[in-house]
């Protein structure tokens, strides 16, 4: 590869994330400039039917997600061609269309964005609108499985990016999801248990490892001989002590630690 298209590539790099961090009017034109489409970043002239777009967000979830700008068509030569979008869809209208072939994990995981420039800005996107479908990526609720048929999606079956397509997973691909999966199950377990355990150091710390003792009987005679102000128990101080709670804490906290690490019936 040339350096020139290694500049661009990462240039173009820099452009995604910035406008996947920060969508917007002046994020967008970087993303039009695109000469090719990505398995991460997808152009359309106008929108497609639902079961289609349905198909596209599992792919891309699937897949660790990416965007469909709409408003992008491909011309003659397979080069990109920011036309605008004709009839936007609002995010409700477009939840309307595609939910039905998704599961109920996969109704967050989606987003639409609408850009719409005035004349002031480049003869080839002044006047324009165009949308952005931005999809984050399923993580551990990976495979994300279709739940009804439509003219472009099959009930049951497991969406990925493939060179650019949105396409049935093969059994290699389904294998390489299941086999993330139980990887971020494993780090996510992980970083729960050290949640918990820094949890319980905190309570520990709240409680004393000795206490000081000294007689302060003398000292408590010599006080009684000088007036003082009459104190009653307050009713609404916690029988409980602090301290005491505290301990009642470490206790439940170690009994839920013992329970994630499977030990919680294991006697010493």
């Amino acid at each position: 590869m040339a350096s020139e298209d290694l500049e661009y590539q990462e240039s173009f790099k820099d452009d995604l994330e910035r406008f996947f961090t920060s969508p917007s009017k002046d994020t967008l034109p970087a993303i039009l400039s695109a000469d090719k489409e990505y398995d991460y970043l997808d152009f359309k002239s106008e929108w497609h039917e639902r079961s289609q777009l349905a198909r596209h967000i599992l792919a891309f979830s699937n897949s660790g997600g990416g965007a469909i700008i709409i408003g992008v068509e491909e011309v003659g030569d397979e080069s990109l061609e920011s036309s605008g979008v004709n009839d936007p869809l609002d995010e409700s209208d477009f939840g309307n269309k595609v939910e039905k072939y998704l599961p109920d994990s996969a109704h967050d995981v989606y987003s639409l964005e609408t850009f719409t420039y005035g004349e002031v800005y480049d003869d080839g996107i002044s006047g324009r609108t165009f949308q952005a479908l931005f999809i984050d990526g399923a993580g551990e609720r990976a495979p994300l499985v279709a739940t009804n048929a439509g003219e472009n999606i099959d009930e049951g079956d497991i969406y990925v990016r493939r060179n650019t397509k949105s396409s049935v997973a093969n059994y290699e691909e389904v294998q390489s999801l299941l086999r993330r999966r139980r990887e971020r199950g494993v780090e996510k377990e992980t970083a729960e248990l050290h949640e918990e355990l820094r949890q319980l150091k905190t309570l520990y710390n709240e409680v004393d490892k000795k206490k000081t003792i000294s007689s302060l009987a003398a000292l408590a005679g010599a006080l009684n001989r000088f007036p003082h102000e009459e104190t009653k128990p307050n009713p609404h101080y916690p029988n409980q002590g602090y301290e005491e709670y505290i301990s009642h804490l470490i206790k439940k906290k170690k009994a839920r630690i013992e329970k994630r690490l499977g030990v919680e019936n294991i006697t010493l």
